[in-house]
């Protein structure tokens, strides 16, 4: 990881710099920079059409903006596209699970997709394993 990008906890994990992203005549991003350093939580609000999911895209290196630059732990989403994605992971409006999975089973199945690898030793799974004890649907942690 280069320092320059990264060095510790003082340094922002996700900083986006004057982006802009059109689709055709239309205009979503304009000039949008921020930062996020590690311990931050960011919400995106805003109307339908606003940029929330193009940005969400752009920081997981699932697509190019039109102008400006992101780094994601020091990696830009642009020419270090495949080290961003194996540091996030986004889910957007549709699951994409399998009903017939438990969740540990669609856990399992997309980190193999993504090519990384569960490490259920190191309590990769938490409390989402085997919950309620349910055998098939997702299964997500209750009260």
């Amino acid at each position: 990881m280069d320092d320059e990008c990264y060095n510790g906890n003082h340094n922002p994990l996700l900083v986006v710099e004057e982006i802009y992203k059109a689709y055709g005549p239309t205009s979503v991003l304009r000039g949008l920079s921020l930062q996020v350093r590690p311990g931050e939580v960011l919400g995106l609000c805003g109307a339908n059409g606003s940029g929330k999911t193009t940005l969400l895209r752009l920081v997981a290196a699932l697509g190019i903006p039109d102008r400006g630059r992101i780094t994601v732990a020091g990696h830009d989403t642009t020419c270090q596209a495949e080290a961003v994605r194996q540091q996030v992971g986004v889910l957007f409006h549709q699951t994409h699970l399998y009903e017939d999975l438990s969740a540990e089973e669609n856990l399992r199945f997309w980190s193999l997709m993504s090519g990384q690898v569960l490490d259920t030793a190191a309590g990769g799974l938490g409390p989402v394993s085997r919950s309620r004890g349910h055998d098939r649907g997702p299964q997500l942690p209750g009260p």
